[in-house]
């Protein structure tokens, strides 16, 4: 992490947004969304994603990690199991994590690279054609006065009282499309020229970085751990 934050340090002359900042889903969120406190639609109570790995199952989580830092804020503390069960392997193909943020919300994600399912982001939101588009959601923002889904941006909420008892109203907004690759490199052109302000700070990548290696300590711990910053 030292050297993460002496890149931060550096890279905070000349910074650009990365590929989870630049998602197309991401920049078309309700308004309230993506300062990192919060969704304009009450107090936040729990977030929900899941991921297919690619590699060892809890460094695949820094994007959905990254995701959530992004809506909800700081992460305080992270608790996790991982299990290598199916493959056998010393390094884990599954993983459950539990977060808490500053802001008071918690979070959970559950991530497997042994898993046949299309609840994972790169088959639902559509953003690289080489994947088949599967038209689920993978990520749940629950609210005291709304929820939201990501990818497809479904928004629940009560329109007059709230309770059980009260409908609840259902709309969706129409995701922007994009590729994020794309997006991310004329970002950071732009910022180079210094026509664009940074979407994502060095700050930010160290702090979603720490988050990360805090699901690593956590499994080895047993117990919960912050991350290190």
């Amino acid at each position: 992490m030292n050297d993460a934050w002496l890149v931060a340090d550096w890279v905070s002359a000349t910074p650009a947004g990365h590929r989870t900042a630049a998602r197309s889903s991401g920049h078309a969120l309700p308004p309230g969304c993506g300062d990192g406190g919060g969704i304009d639609k009450g107090c936040h109570v729990a977030v929900n994603g899941s991921r297919i790995a690619g590699r060892d199952a809890a460094h695949s989580l820094i994007h959905d990690i990254d995701m959530m830092r992004f809506l909800l804020g700081d992460i305080v503390d992270v608790q996790a199991l991982t299990s290598n069960a199916v493959r056998g392997f010393e390094v884990e193909d599954t993983a459950a994590v539990i977060l808490r943020f500053a802001n008071g919300a918690l979070g959970t994600l559950a991530v497997s690279d042994c898993a046949a399912s299309p609840w994972n982001w790169d088959l639902a939101a559509g953003e690289a054609a080489h994947y088949p588009r599967q038209q689920v959601n993978t990520h749940f923002v629950s609210g005291t006065d709304a929820s939201l889904t990501l990818p497809q941006l479904d928004v629940w909420e009560y329109r007059s009282g709230k309770g059980w008892h009260e409908p609840l109203t259902h709309e969706r907004t129409t995701p922007h499309s994009g590729d994020p690759y794309a997006e991310q490199l004329r970002h950071f052109a732009e910022v180079m020229a210094g026509n664009e302000t940074p979407i994502c700070s060095g700050e930010d990548a160290a702090r979603t970085l720490a988050a990360t290696f805090a699901v690593h300590r956590a499994v080895a711990a047993g117990a919960r751990v912050a991350p290190a910053l």
